[in-house]
């Protein structure tokens, strides 16, 4: 019960029920069942977390590239400072 519930918070309902291919209803059944998973349901979290461990890496690539470029525009659009004589 614990696992789906820990699973679900990371990646959010209807994002962990897409990678198990079932509904957010059933999903909620499974949190909510008094009896935990079944053994068949924990490889497949552990599948949907690995899918998506593999996604933040690149996902961070992205966004560091994004704002490097986005300060290079920044950089080039800034006119230089007065400078003063000495």
């Amino acid at each position: 019960m614990t696992r789906f519930d820990t699973a679900a918070g990371l990646f959010g309902k209807g994002r962990l029920a897409d990678e198990l291919c079932i509904t957010v209803p059933t999903l909620n059944f499974n949190i909510n069942r008094d009896r935990g998973e079944s053994d068949p349901n924990i490889p497949d979290v552990a599948a949907a977390r690995r899918s998506r461990g593999e996604q933040l890496p690149a996902h961070a690539r992205k966004l560091r590239e994004a704002k490097l470029l986005q300060f290079a525009k920044r950089e080039a659009n800034r006119s230089p400072k007065p400078t003063r004589p000495c």
